[in-house]
C-alpha cells in the first residue's frame, strides 16, 4: 500500500489558488489564512465568509469562472468547485510540478489536506490517507479537546524558555537534561492557572542552577 508523506509546507509569499467559492473552498482557506500565502479564488460566487474576508482584502477574488491561464505561476493549487468536470481541467492544466488538490477525488490528486488542530505553534495534522475522511475529522474533534487553547500560551513560553537554556549551555548531557526538565507537566497546570509567574520562576532557577 501506498501511503502520503506528511510535509509542514511553508508557503509564505507563494502564490496560492483556490477555484470554487463554496463551503469546501471555504474550508481550503481556513488551512491558509495564517500561512502568509498570497492568495487567489476564482469563483462566480463567494461563501458568506469568504466574502467578508474578502472585502477585508484577506485575498484576491476574481468574480468569473476558471480558465487554463489561471493555474500559471501558482505553488499550490485547490480544485474545490462542486462539478467534477471543472475540477478535471484544473487538474490537466496544471503543470506536474505543480501541487493540485482536488476535493472530489483524492486519487486525482498529487497531496491531500489533514484534518489540523492548531493552538499557535503546535500543530497536530491527522490523515487516513483518503480512506475516510470522517474518521480524521473526529479524531480531530477528540484532540481539539485534548488540546485546548490552553497549549497556545503553553508552547510559547516552552519556545522561550528553550532560548534560555540554549543561551546558558555547551550541546551535550547538560543541556538535554535542562531541556527534559522543561517538559516537566507542572508547568502545563501553571499555564492552565494562569500562573505564568510559577512557570518563569521554575526555570530561573533550573538556569540559577546552571551558573552556579
Amino acid at each position: 500500500m501506498t501511503t502520503h508523506l506528511p510535509v509542514m509546507l511553508n508557503v509564505a509569499g507563494q502564490q496560492v489558488l483556490i477555484v470554487g467559492g463554496g463551503h469546501v473552498a471555504w474550508q481550503k482557506y481556513n488551512t491558509l489564512q495564517y500561512s502568509g500565502a498570497c492568495i487567489e479564488v476564482i469563483s462566480p460566487q463567494l461563501h458568506p465568509k469568504m466574502q467578508a474576508l474578502h472585502e477585508a482584502g484577506a485575498f484576491t477574488w476574481q468574480q468569473r469562472a476558471f480558465t487554463p491561464t489561471d493555474v500559471k505561476g501558482k505553488l499550490v493549487i485547490f480544485a474545490a468547485t462542486d462539478d467534477a468536470a471543472v475540477n478535471a481541467t484544473i487538474q490537466q492544466a496544471a503543470h506536474p510540478t505543480q501541487l493540485v488538490n482536488r476535493t472530489d477525488d483524492a486519487s486525482c490528486s498529487n497531496f491531500i489536506s489533514t484534518a489540523t488542530v492548531q493552538r499557535g505553534d503546535l500543530v497536530i495534522a491527522v490523515s487516513t490517507n483518503g480512506a475516510n475522511p470522517g474518521l480524521a475529522r473526529k479524531i480531530k474533534q477528540q484532540l481539539h479537546e485534548q488540546f485546548d487553547e490552553s497549549y497556545e500560551a503553553y508552547v510559547t513560553f516552552l519556545a522561550e524558555a528553550r532560548l534560555q537554556v540554549l543561551a546558558v549551555t555547551e550541546k551535550g548531557v547538560q543541556r538535554n537534561v535542562l531541556l527534559r526538565q522543561l517538559l516537566d507537566d507542572q508547568i502545563l497546570v501553571w499555564v492552565q492557572q494562569g500562573n505564568m509567574q510559577a512557570c518563569v520562576d521554575f526555570v530561573d532557577k533550573l538556569i540559577e542552577g546552571v551558573r552556579v
